[in-house]
């Protein structure tokens, strides 16, 4: 009977292992053991896996071998950029491969560097080296700008050892195990500041243009980077398990863990949302993305799964769809409720709200301060005149308004509610009259109409109390709205154009793209890759990825002019000529307009 008992004991879990493989196989496409792999990066349809037995292995989509690169196994790190992959090896050394064509990858060229390599960062016509001789930690800079000629031009000691990094507009951002992010500009060659998440840190992403994930030990943290100098936590998301890497698209983070594969919807940073899982209990250490395939690579036994995104979320999804079904027959949209009206004894000419508080320009008599902790019953705190001011703009803990008679006035808003003037960018009423402002890292963009044409002044406002000029420049069409957003700055103007330029430097200003929107554009909100126009009665997205050109991808019209837009957790909410339109962006390329709040006077 013992006998007997035990048998039946196996067959179910026999059973029970069959139904799991069986679940788990329709979550991953296609798994492959290959011996000893830590990592894997795709070059261009061409999944590299790093082997410390086969050194870098290249695979094809059914993760069959087709190339391996010569004398490699002591490779531990490897970065594409363009058409040169840079790897770096345990025995010291900076290698070039041209993967022009990624099947034939050929060595252009290599540089020793001393200690035991761990990774490398590419930016323009250098390469940044981490290493670790001893107890002494260095980050080396190398000039790549000719394969053939490589030559080392700085090395850093830093504090401590690096567990993992990234790069970002010119910034190298470097987390240690014991969980500080330290943040290094690569021009000045200098470590300028140093955050402390509170957590262990595995692993380092950006995961859109001003946010930084930082993987460890049960969680999840996203950081707020617009402005490098001052770091802000925006959210945290317990997971399961140590995150060894993070990989992103559109508003979506896959999170490879030592309990599996998380894929999270971060579209609302301060609460991020599980949107599936595979590979249950398995250590992943890596992550790749390809357009719509996740490769994941097992750290415990060595085996490579590819798994489809949709595959992935398809059970969550339908689980989401079964219960909007249960609960009501259409999605509901956000709370759009009128909670309260403020009465004003002048016209407003704009607003910004920060935290608590919302900071209302009055024309022609400064600027009111309203406490709107309680959105039904905002409290007037206190008045601040200026001359004549018109819109407003903040960005890390400052206030930038444009004042229409005298210029550019910034206040200092870090405590929320109390502003303190701060300086002020003088201009006189014949060079013309301040229509906005807007602000990216410690850098003012002042638009100014004249009688004849209109100009953006470049102005430097990393001291506050002397801000200056850097110079200005010729706006045809002048200005209707404008946004800085990460490296870009995107105006609309009457002549009906969207221009993007590049404000990764300031100082070398240039004009990227010009796109006819035969219409004008009125207004301009942003997240992640896309940017949404109000132009004419429609509301349309544009994809950015390729700077020297936007890509439309969502013409809606809403019935009425479009006045005003605002991306808010996968919603644009529209201020139009009959009310309030919600439109539900969750999928940019698929606007579903889902309700109206109307409004009297628009």
């Amino acid at each position: 009977q013992f006998l007997y008992f035990i048998g039946i004991v196996m067959l179910l879990v026999t059973l029970l292992m069959t139904l799991c493989a069986e679940v788990l196989q329709m979550e991953i496409a296609v798994r492959k053991k290959i011996p000893k792999v830590t990592s894997a990066t795709n070059v261009q349809g061409t999944l590299y896996l790093l082997s410390s037995w086969e050194g870098a292995v290249g695979v094809n989509e059914q993760l069959e071998k087709v190339v391996a690169l010569e004398s490699t196994k002591t490779l531990t790190k490897l970065r594409v950029v363009g058409s040169l992959m840079y790897v770096v090896c345990k025995d010291g050394a900076l290698k070039i491969y041209d993967v022009t064509q990624p099947q034939q990858p050929a060595l252009r060229g290599e540089l020793s560097i001393k200690g035991r390599t761990h990774d490398v960062l590419v930016s323009g016509h250098h390469a940044h080296v981490f290493a670790t001789s001893g107890t002494t930690h260095t980050l080396t800079t190398v000039n790549v700008a000719s394969p053939g000629d490589l030559y080392k031009t700085r090395k850093l000691i830093l504090p401590t050892t690096i567990a993992s990094s990234v790069l970002h507009n010119d910034v190298i951002y470097a987390a240690s195990p014991s969980g500080s992010v330290y943040v290094y500009d690569i021009q000045a060659g200098t470590l300028k500041t140093e955050y402390l998440t509170g957590r262990p840190c595995s692993c380092l992403e950006v995961v859109s243009p001003a946010v930084l994930a930082a993987g460890g030990l049960d969680a999840l943290v996203l950081l707020d980077i617009a402005d490098p100098m001052d770091i802000k936590q925006i959210g945290v998301k317990e997971i399961e398990g140590t995150t060894n890497s993070v990989a992103a698209v559109g508003s979506l983070i896959f999170a490879g863990t030592d309990k599996g594969l998380f894929a999270l919807d971060f579209s609302n940073p301060s609460d991020v949302e599980v949107r599936g899982q595979a590979a249950r209990d398995v250590s992943i250490s890596s992550v790749v993305l390809t357009a719509e395939t996740v490769y994941i690579v097992a750290a415990t036994d060595s085996e490579v799964m590819k798994v489809s995104i949709l595959d992935l979320l398809h059970k969550t999804s339908l689980q989401m769809q079964r219960k909007d079904i249960l609960e009501d027959d259409t999605p509901a949209p956000p709370p759009a409720n009128l909670e309260s009206v403020i009465k004003l004894d002048a016209s407003v000419k704009g607003f910004v709200s920060v935290e608590t508080h919302m900071y209302l320009i009055r024309e022609k008599q400064g600027f009111a301060v309203f406490n709107c902790m309680d959105p039904r019953y905002p409290v007037f705190v206190r008045s601040i005149d200026t001359t004549n001011p018109g819109k407003v703009w903040y960005a890390s803990g400052m206030l930038y308004v444009a004042d229409t008679e005298g210029g550019m006035l910034l206040y200092n808003a870090s405590i929320p509610g109390e502003p303190k003037y701060t300086g002020h960018f003088a201009l006189s009423v014949t060079e013309g009259i301040v229509e906005a402002v807007v602000s990216s890292k410690g850098i003012a963009y002042m638009f100014v109409t004249s009688p004849y044409t209109s100009y953006l002044y470049i102005v430097d406002t990393t001291v506050p109390q002397i801000p200056f000029g850097l110079g200005k420049m010729n706006v045809k069409g002048g200005h209707h709205d404008s946004l800085a957003y990460g490296d870009r700055l995107y105006i609309l103007t009457s002549y009906h154009t969207i221009l993007t330029f590049d404000i990764s430097n300031p100082r070398t200003f240039n004009l990227r793209s010009s796109l006819n929107t035969v219409q004008v554009p009125t207004s301009i909100s942003a997240f992640m890759e896309f940017i949404y126009v109000g132009v004419g009665t429609e509301l349309r997205a544009y994809l950015t990825l390729n700077p020297d050109s936007l890509e439309e991808a969502l013409r809606l019209d809403l019935g009425s002019t479009v006045n005003d837009v605002l991306w808010y957790r996968g919603y644009v909410f529209a201020a139009t000529d009959e009310g309030l339109v919600i439109v539900d962006v969750k999928d940019p390329r698929k606007g579903n307009r889902i309700a109206l709040r109307k409004t009297v006077g628009g």
